[in-house]
C-alpha cells in the first residue's frame, strides 16, 4: 500500500495532465492564431472554431466576431482618412494656386477666394478635431460654446 498510493497518485496526475492538455488544445489553437494575427496585422484572418457547442467554441465565435468588428472599424478609419486627405488637398491646392498667381501677378490677387479656402480649411480641421475628440471619448462641446472658433464671416477683412 505504501508503494501503491504514490504510484496511483502519479497515474492520476499523469492522466489529469493529459486530459487537461487535450481539453485545452483548442484554446492553445485560438491563442496561437491570435498571436499570428497580431504579428501579421491581418485582421481578415479568424481563429479556428471547434465543432463542439461548449465554452471554447463560444470563445472562438466571440473572438471572431470581435476580429470582424475590429476589421470593419479599421476599414472605416482608413476610408475616413482617405476622404479627409482628399478634402484637405483640394482647398490647399486652390489656396496655393491663388498665392502663386498673386506672387506672379499681384493685380490678379483673389483675396476673397483665398479667405474662403482658408475658412474651408478651418472648418475641416475643426470637424477632424471634433471627430478625434469623440473617438477618444470626450463629450462634444455644448451648443452655443465658442469651440470651435470659426470666423464670424467668410468675407475678407481687407477690401478686395
Amino acid at each position: 500500500m505504501l508503494i501503491g498510493f504514490p504510484l496511483l497518485l502519479a497515474v492520476v496526475g499523469a492522466v489529469t495532465w493529459l486530459v487537461t492538455g487535450r481539453a485545452l488544445r483548442p484554446v492553445e489553437g485560438i491563442r496561437r492564431e491570435m498571436a499570428a494575427i497580431t504579428a501579421s496585422e491581418d485582421l481578415s484572418r479568424r481563429v479556428p472554431e471547434p465543432a463542439t457547442h461548449d465554452e471554447i467554441a463560444r470563445l472562438a465565435r466571440t473572438t471572431n466576431a470581435t476580429l470582424a468588428a475590429l476589421e470593419a472599424s479599421v476599414e472605416r478609419q482608413r476610408s475616413f482618412v482617405a476622404d479627409a486627405s482628399h478634402e484637405l488637398r483640394s482647398p490647399i491646392a486652390s489656396l496655393r494656386t491663388q498665392l502663386e498667381v498673386a506672387a506672379a501677378h499681384p493685380e490678379l490677387l483673389d483675396l476673397e477666394g483665398a479667405v474662403e479656402d482658408t475658412v474651408r480649411l478651418q472648418h475641416l480641421a475643426a470637424d477632424l478635431l471634433l471627430l478625434a475628440r469623440l473617438d477618444a471619448g470626450s463629450a462634444p462641446p455644448a451648443p452655443g460654446s465658442t469651440w470651435p472658433r470659426w470666423p464670424a464671416r467668410s468675407r475678407p477683412a481687407v477690401p478686395v
